[in-house]
């Protein structure tokens, strides 16, 4: 599918000689820590952990299953997962094969998927069997007979059926992509779209290259002084923007994620103390949680830098009640998904 962009040779020509836009896309940049350091833990979830190394070997299996599966340049695959390690397979995999990720909201049900899935024109949609009590593959089942692109159900840890085949089964069959059948995309080249929330009607589609993604994620880097050694803690939806930034920020910067799929203050703050984590970005309803947890001081918090809290104002009262009772620095920064 060709989507028409604002992006103007004068436009590509301006940013890319001030040096924002460049010749580079996120997998160029996984790579870069893969080889050199395909031991290092890359991703930890509720599975495991799983280093550089595996994660790249599980994404050249994953493309060399999707492209069997007919996924090409320029398909559209819709991406719906809570926060696990499959993501960044896939996520990773479709850039191989010039295809588009379009990632969206966890806890979006049957209204906004078919409208996403109907105006992307989605060739395949990725999810897991069940999540807070929802059966996605059913879901897209009753919906089918509305969506005339849709030719691929991927679930991501249920066995084939029917209508859907199976990601873990393809990832053990398949061979890795050989570097000969790979897709080159562009830096320029639209290789993701995400929706908006949808609160004031239906969620409005975003476009985005790797020229403007990218440069938020350097700019954040520099900003908050982020490199390799830091653990970044993420239990905000990663088929959101936030969420979604600071997954691959970690990635692209040859660091540590630690995945959380159901947040509570309990759970982020025993990832804290076991992962050692040094960054979370948040929303100040999380830190509430956290700063109300009855046993919040055995806790060891002390590997903790930087918190950075948005989506809402945080009121000054929990600002001055995390200098007094956790670690590190807080920041409130705004952002929105267009930008």
């Amino acid at each position: 599918m060709n989507f028409e962009t604002r992006l103007t040779p004068q436009m590509i020509d301006e940013f890319t000689r001030a040096g924002h836009w460049r010749d580079e896309t996120f997998y160029d940049l996984f790579l870069a820590h893969v080889r050199a350091n395909p031991d290092k833990i890359a991703v930890v979830d509720g599975q495991g952990s799983h280093t550089y190394a595996a994660i790249d070997e599980a994404v050249r299996r994953m493309a060399s299953f999707f492209k069997a599966q007919g996924i090409g340049q320029g398909d559209v695959v819709t991406i719906q997962l809570p926060n696990r390690v499959e993501f960044v397979y896939v996520y990773l995999a479709l850039e191989h094969l010039g295809a588009i990720a379009n990632q969206i909201n966890p806890d979006f049900r049957s209204r906004e998927v078919n409208y996403i899935l109907r105006f992307s024109g989605a060739k395949a949609y990725v999810c897991q069997q069940s999540f807070k009590d929802h059966d996605y593959p059913d879901m897209v089942r009753r919906l089918r007979s509305e969506l005339p692109d849709l030719s691929v159900i991927c679930v991501v840890d249920a066995p084939r059926t029917s209508d859907t085949i199976s990601l873990r089964d393809g990832l053990d069959r398949s061979e890795p992509l050989g570097e000969g059948d790979w897709v080159r995309m562009d830096a320029n080249d639209i290789f993701r779209m995400a929706f908006t929330s949808g609160t004031t009607g239906n969620p409005k589609c975003v476009l985005h290259s790797f020229n403007t993604t990218l440069p938020a994620m350097r700019f954040n880097v520099r900003d908050m002084g982020d490199t390799a050694e830091d653990v970044f803690l993420v239990y905000l939806p990663i088929g959101l923007n936030w969420g979604y930034l600071e997954l691959m920020q970690a990635l692209s910067i040859g660091a540590r994620a630690v995945l959380l799929d159901r947040f509570s203050g309990r759970a982020a703050l025993e990832l804290i103390e076991r992962e050692r984590v040094t960054k979370i970005s948040t929303a100040p309803a999380s830190i509430i949680a956290m700063l109300h947890d009855p046993e919040l001081n055995m806790f060891d918090l002390s590997s903790l830098r930087l918190v950075i809290t948005g989506g809402a104002s945080c009121p000054v009262e929990t600002l001055r009640e995390f200098t007094v009772r956790m670690k590190g620095r807080i920041i409130e920064l705004y952002g929105m998904l267009e930008t």
